[in-house]
């Protein structure tokens, strides 16, 4: 586990390098679990402390355990929050990858994020 997590940081310090926009990323909302229940994950989007409308994000959850990443699709609510539902199998500590597209580019960030249980 902890060579994913060290990995993971390594990953995310060298894509924050190269990422060509530099936005960045807040939960804005407590996630939490319920079994057999979708979670909702409000993240809003900042550029020079500004909200940033209009992009496409695709988030990867990684609970840093053996099980595979979940996906899911963040709707742009068109003030510079973005909605995603995802159902997880635990609560405890999760990675998040951003996949984000802005126009023409692509960039990818890293979030840390607890979910609680219900």
């Amino acid at each position: 586990m902890k060579k994913i997590l060290i990995s993971l940081v390594v990953v995310f310090l060298v894509m924050t390098g190269c990422s060509p926009d530099n936005f960045d990323f807040k939960v804005d909302n407590n996630p939490f679990y319920t079994e057999g229940k979708e979670t909702e994950i409000v993240l809003s989007a900042h550029k020079d402390k500004e909200l940033v409308k209009g992009l496409h994000i695709i988030g990867e959850m990684d609970p840093g355990s053996s099980e595979d990443a979940i996906e899911l699709t963040f709707t742009d609510n068109e003030d510079g929050t973005y909605t995603g539902y995802v159902e997880l199998p635990e609560a405890g500590d999760w990675v998040m990858l951003l996949k984000v597209i802005n126009g023409e580019k692509e960039s990818e960030y890293l979030l840390k994020l607890e979910v609680n249980e219900e």
